[in-house]
């Protein structure tokens, strides 16, 4: 289950500032988030300079109940919609097997995957070099556990068909 805190009761001035970020559409449509956007793509929203998911507080002010420990989950597929109608409560297998229902399993693979901390060029640079890999890592800012998964080909894997064919 997610580690999330509890939602603290709201003031009339913070149910105020969350509804005006967002674009209230017709019942059925999107609602989406105007404000701050988490680096996943979520709505952010802070109260008393923490920091909850927009998704979550829209839930919690319609239903008016925590969701806790129980994620909640977009019908609609839009990280950014609010609209009480289209969120749902589930776990994390329930949002596992909705996402994988939908067809939805994306994993973004080389420069595309948001943790990459290389480039395509410099991965086929580590795997031509011959240099010691703590120097590699040190070269590239990386540790050395990269490194050798980079060289290992465990990691960055699609780029092997290209090497051969180079």
């Amino acid at each position: 289950m997610p580690k999330t805190k509890p939602i603290p009761t709201l003031t009339s001035e913070q149910i105020t500032r969350f509804w005006s970020k967002v674009d209230r559409r017709g019942m059925d449509a999107c609602w989406e988030w105007q404000g701050t956007v988490t680096k996943y793509g979520y709505g952010q929203f802070s109260i008393d300079r923490r920091s909850f998911r927009s998704n979550r507080l829209a839930y919690f002010l319609v239903q008016r109940t925590d969701p806790l420990t129980l994620r909640v989950c977009h019908s609609c597929d839009n990280r950014l919609c609010v609209n009480p109608r289209h969120l749902f409560l589930g776990t994390d297998a329930d949002n596992t097997a909705d996402r994988h229902q939908k067809d939805r399993d994306y994993h973004p693979i080389g420069e595309l995957n948001m943790s990459a901390r290389l480039t395509e060029s410099q991965v086929c640079e580590i795997r031509r070099s011959s240099d010691p890999d703590p120097l590699v890592a040190s070269r590239y800012g990386v540790c050395l556990t990269t490194v050798q998964n980079v060289r290992r080909r465990k990691t960055w894997k699609h780029l092997a068909e290209r090497e051969i064919n180079a």
